[in-house]
């Protein structure tokens, strides 16, 4: 993600209302590192 892309969205009246981080397991199914995140973003009416 470009560290911009917030800024851009924002100056356009998109509002970032959740985020989720992406886990990535390993063999085992334990959960090693974040490799990336969910943005769910929202334009308010009016």
């Amino acid at each position: 993600m470009r560290p911009s892309l917030l800024n851009e969205v924002g100056a356009d009246g998109w509002e970032l209302t959740a985020s989720v981080p992406l886990i990535a397991p390993n063999r085992d199914g334990v959960a090693y590192g974040t490799v990336g995140a969910l943005l769910i973003f929202k334009r308010p009416r009016g």
